[in-house]
């Protein structure tokens, strides 16, 4: 495998950092702002043209709390993965590993024909490392000491997130009932879940009928900005499978849409996932030999940009 042929694959796991979410929406563990109200007044939201204004807080609370409550137990998620990248002039279909430690570490392992790996992309809440086997390569480093992540704002946790198939909350860690009332519920004619803060919109469809209520569909993030120009993220769910008492989806489609791309200003990514286990028998942080040598993720990025 070339070097070029790799760059899809680190294009896509640097360009999941802008459009993650801005890690300082939100500051001081201020209150974010939002128009949802006191549930225990039952006070609606001012009318809106999409009949939103017929829900009251306790219903749309109650909306959030049942797709909060979707998410899965498993600690440790292990899969086999068919992984593709498509970035318009290049369509790449590989073979490889999930493996996902709640709340430290989500690591796609690629091996064509499952032999051998010639990539890695590892993220945890303290950094992120980028690996090309191939050429003993790599990028390592907090957030904030990688200039494209840190200007983009990628979040761990809610990176963990959208891979969990689950709700978050820009600059939380967690989810929980004193978050919930941060969100609105629309239709539009889907039932949306959405957040608004700065310049990133979040918006979550999920399942209205009985059987699946609450089940999250797709997760779409959008950040706009006038001087670095507009991204926007969608993560589509499908083939959802038991784990556990829940239900997980083994068919991921991401479409991330940015200004920095070169030329098609699309990078899609697609997992179908495959063998789930909940194995625990691996070490979560990966140790880089001394015989890589260290790039920058604007090495990279120059590549993929075209800037010289």
């Amino acid at each position: 495998m070339s070097k070029h042929l790799l760059i899809p694959l680190l294009a896509a796991a640097l360009l999941l950092g802008a459009c993650g979410t801005k890690n300082k929406v939100v500051d001081g563990g201020k209150k974010p702002k939002t128009q949802a109200t006191d549930a225990q007044t039952g006070a609606t939201t001012p009318a809106t043209d999409n009949g939103a204004a017929t829900m009251n807080a306790a219903q749309r609370l109650n909306i959030v709390r049942k797709t909060a409550d979707q998410a899965v137990y498993q600690r440790n998620v292990v899969a086999k993965i068919d992984f593709s990248v498509n970035t318009g002039s290049k369509d790449i279909t590989l073979d490889g590993q999930l493996r996902m430690r709640r709340d430290e570490v989500i690591r796609l392992q690629i091996s064509p024909l499952g032999l051998v790996e010639v990539a890695r992309i590892e993220f945890t809440p303290d950094y992120v490392l980028l690996m090309d086997r191939m050429h003993k390569t790599y990028i390592k480093g907090r957030y904030d000491e990688i200039g494209f992540l840190r200007r983009n704002g990628l979040n761990f946790y809610s990176l963990q997130a959208l891979f969990w198939n689950q709700l978050f909350v820009p600059g939380k860690d967690k989810v929980g009932e004193a978050e919930y009332a941060a969100y609105q519920v629309e239709q539009k004619p889907e039932r949306q879940i959405l957040f608004k803060q700065d310049k990133m919109n979040f918006a979550w469809t999920v399942a209205e009928d009985a059987q699946n209520e609450g089940r999250i569909n797709q997760a779409a993030v959008t950040y706009t900005d006038s001087g670095t120009g507009d991204s926007k993220l969608e993560w589509n769910y499908a083939d959802f499978r038991s784990m556990g008492s829940k239900w997980f989806p083994y068919d991921h489609r991401v479409s991330l849409s940015s200004a920095a791309l070169k030329t098609n200003k699309t990078v899609q990514v697609r997992m179908k996932i495959n063998k789930v286990t909940a194995d625990d028998g691996w070490d979560a942080q990966t140790t880089v030999s001394d015989k890589y040598k260290k790039v920058t993720a604007e090495d990279i990025l120059q590549l993929i940009t075209g800037r010289e």
